[in-house]
């Protein structure tokens, strides 16, 4: 399975450093980031923040004034549910998060601490999905969409640590699709992205 990733992998790296080259020379703000996701999936058998996924890709930041900016991303995502230890969805998805941000600098005793604060939409499309019983891709949506919320805190001009939280905008359940009622829990009619985000970012530009 994560062999048949490695192609798309690779083209997302190559497109985040295309993109960060591109950034650099117009004089804007970007880097890549590396971190893990918590997440569970409403409408299936499963509750909890139970399936870790890993998460990274680059972002550009695109300023409007000192304080407020558009940030646009893309980056691979490992999202699903678990229970117990027993796999109940995994799907690897494609990101492209558009996210409206606030920079707020604090002033403390110490200094001047600088929190960025973000919200936005994420379009969102699935290279592929697994179940404890096997492929079902085809029982998803590939194309998803999700808001996404969070805060960053800098430690410096070049590192930054995320924090946020996802959660679908629509159902990414197939209902087209035979046999895909399976994976709702009972009573439920669809299937939601639920998912806390932490990632390190490494401003490689305009810092």
């Amino acid at each position: 399975m994560l062999r048949c990733l490695f192609p798309h992998i690779f083209s997302l790296l190559f497109w985040c450093f295309s993109g960060i080259v591109a950034a650099s020379a117009q004089g804007l703000e970007g880097g890549l980031y590396l971190g893990g996701i918590a997440s569970q999936v409403d409408g299936d058998f499963s509750a909890g923040f139970n399936k870790a996924g890993m998460a990274f890709g680059g972002f550009v930041q695109f300023p409007f004034d000192q304080s407020w900016s558009l940030q646009v991303e893309l980056g691979y995502e490992q999202l699903g549910s678990a229970r117990e230890g027993i796999l109940i969805l995994r799907n690897h998805q494609l990101s492209l998060p558009w996210l409206l941000r606030y920079d707020l600098p604090i002033q403390l005793s110490d200094g001047e601490h600088h929190v960025g604060l973000m919200a936005g939409l994420v379009p969102g499309y699935l290279f592929s999905a697994r179940s404890e019983f096997g492929g079902v891709t085809n029982l998803l949506d590939r194309y998803d969409l999700r808001s996404l919320v969070g805060i960053e805190y800098k430690f410096s001009d070049q590192v930054s640590l995320v924090m946020r939280y996802g959660y679908s905008v629509l159902s990414f359940l197939n209902t087209n699709a035979p046999l895909a009622n399976n994976l709702l829990g009972p009573g439920k009619v669809g299937l939601a992205h639920n998912y806390i985000q932490f990632n390190l970012r490494l401003w490689i530009i305009g810092s």
